[in-house]
This record gives C-alpha cells, structure tokens and sequence, in this order.
C-alpha cells in the first residue's frame, strides 16, 4: 500500500481557538495562557508554528475588520471634539474635551489609518488642515 502523499490543510484545535484571540488582541503568551486556562508553555509552542502564527494574524485580522468601523466613529468624534477645542468651541478643559484629547494621544489609529489608505487626506490630516490658523 502506498502512503497518503494528500496535502492536508492545517485546522486549529479546540484550545488553540481559545488561546488566539487573546493573542491577536495583543496578549502576551503568558496572559493569553492564562485567560484560556492553558498551560503558558503550551501556548508558547504553538508560537513556534508557523501555521499557528498565521492563524493568529488571521484571527486579529477578523477582530479588526469586526470593530474597525465603530473604532473608527470613536475616533472621528475625538477629533471633531478636539478640533472644537482648539477653534475655542468648546472648553478645552471639559472632561469631554479631555476624553477625544486622550483617545487620540492614546493612539496611533488615525495617522496609521491615513498611511495604510496612501497619499489621499485622511481624518488625521483633516484635522491638522482644519485646525490651522
């Protein structure tokens, strides 16, 4: 009989879904072990398959995809009340004010954002354009 030469796709297991998206949200190996009540060591030897890598990344890329438009709504009403703040619309010392000043310090999301749409203006540069005397 001769050997199955078939290539088989690779499928993650049970507790590797449980351990991903942790990872993909940014988890060290040691908390993502933890919260999926795994062993951390054999977390971090999934870390050393390329399949599960990939995984991972695919799995960050679904969370991303799921909230990018609400992180991005979040964002947009940070700037716009950062722009009121600073054209004096608004009291820059409001805690609303304080809020879209901290989200947008906290993160890189829309200078990250504009690189990855290209040379086109995007919500940061908008702003900064806005925001000129």
């Amino acid at each position: 009989m001769e050997p199955d030469r078939s290539i088989q796709l690779w499928e993650p297991s049970a507790t590797q879904r449980l351990a991903a998206p942790y990872l993909a949200m940014g988890y060290s190996v040691s908390a993502a072990a933890r919260e999926a009540d795994l062993v951390e060591r054999t977390v971090d030897s999934w870390m050393d398959k390329p399949e599960f890598r990939v995984y991972v990344a695919q799995v960050r890329a679904e969370l991303i995809a799921r909230y990018d438009e609400q992180f991005e709504d979040i964002i947009l009403s940070a700037i716009d009340l950062e722009r009121r703040a600073h054209m004096g619309e608004i009291d820059a010392d409001s805690p609303r004010a304080k809020l879209a000043h901290d989200t947008l310090k906290s993160t890189a999301y829309p200078m990250a954002r504009d690189r990855a749409k290209g040379p086109q203006a995007g919500p940061a540069q908008n702003y900064i354009e806005q925001s000129k005397p």
